[in-house]
């Protein structure tokens, strides 16, 4: 599965977010719980069932974490296969001392030159990243080539608001004022929950996500918004010929 990977200058961005997440890792999952109030729980169950992850299936996570997404496809799919990928050495860490993980193998990888041969994976996944890669459009074609014929690309993101989302106002309060707040006062880190709602706003919108998708040459593409819009679930197929 594993291709050469020729190292490249990595960019001041891909180290700033590394050294981001692992400067808030020890308190990560917790933070996550808190201030979601559960609802990333349900937003994964929904990634993995509507994205229709089977048993015998190789799926990649990428911006994977402290491993999520990887353990609750294990938990709903039994049978299937998870590898993660995550820029952040001290997230990779956490995901490879969790038992339920112990299956699962981990790369200290962006998602613009990943490690692996083409067309090796049935599926790929990726959980609000989208908007921290380095370089997203170079990140969705590496997703593209690594994609089996008719495999899927699932995101969960926090995208820009585009007219008529309800939830737009409060939830951009809420990454502005509140997530800012309290990651702060558990990690010690303001200025990372800073940078995460920011990211959140000033990134794609489900039509410019939906328009790079077809640029790039990803076939039917499904698009489910949560929280009056504010939250999007993006399936889009890989129709290679």
């Amino acid at each position: 599965m594993m291709k050469p990977n020729h190292p490249s200058a990595e960019s001041k961005k891909r180290h700033e977010v590394a050294a981001m997440f692992d400067s808030i890792a020890p308190t990560y999952d917790r933070l996550n719980r808190i201030l979601s109030v559960g609802t990333d729980r349900i937003w994964r169950n929904r990634a993995i069932r509507l994205g229709g992850v089977s048993a015998g299936q190789h799926w990649l996570d990428l911006a994977a974490g402290s491993g999520d997404v990887a353990q609750t496809g294990l938990r709903l799919v039994p049978g299937s296969q998870w590898t993660a990928g995550d820029p952040s050495i001290e997230l990779l860490r956490i995901l490879k001392n969790r038992p339920a993980l112990g299956s699962v193998d981990a790369f200290l990888c962006g998602a613009e030159q990943l490690p692996f041969e083409d067309e090796c994976f049935d599926g790929v996944t990726v959980a609000f990243g989208l908007r921290n890669f380095e370089r997203p459009m170079e990140g969705l074609t590496e997703i593209h080539r690594v994609l089996k014929p008719g495999g899927k690309a699932v995101f969960l993101e926090f995208l820009a608001q585009e007219s008529g989302g309800w939830g737009g106002p409060l939830v951009r309060f809420y990454l502005e004022k509140v997530l800012p707040l309290i990651g702060g006062l558990v990690s010690g880190h303001k200025h990372a929950y800073s940078y995460l709602a920011q990211s959140s706003k000033s990134f794609w919108s489900p039509t410019q996500l939906k328009n790079h998708l077809h640029d790039v040459g990803y076939g039917p593409i499904k698009m489910i918004g949560y929280m009056g819009g504010a939250v999007t679930l993006t399936i889009a197929r890989v129709d290679k010929r």
